[in-house]
């Protein structure tokens, strides 16, 4: 952050620590962001990691949940949270069926 201060002093930033698996702190963040900046105008679903090189035989479920947790239920709860927030829970659902 203190970076994006040196190059652009007007900007504002904020770092919220979130853990994108769990729906609470998805929830958090995006208050935090609404409280900060009004609204949300881009999302980077960006939050991953691939776990470690071994062969499918011996990777550990905790270890293929991590990742599976992380890369996709965190882009679905982001991208989730950021609809409900901009339109309300069940609009676009709503706008889709009419």
């Amino acid at each position: 952050m203190a970076a994006v201060k040196e190059i652009s002093p007007e900007t504002q930033v904020i770092a919220v620590p979130t853990n994108v698996t769990e729906p609470e702190s998805v929830a958090e963040l995006f208050g935090k962001t609404k409280e900060t900046f009004g609204r949300l105008d881009l999302l980077f679903n960006n939050a991953g990691f691939g776990g470690k090189g071994v062969l499918l035989e011996d990777l550990e479920f905790k270890n293929w949940r991590a990742v599976i947790d992380t890369n996709l239920t965190g882009a679905f709860l982001c991208t989730q949270q950021a609809i409900q927030d901009h339109e309300g829970p069940g609009t676009a659902r709503r706008a889709h069926h009419q």
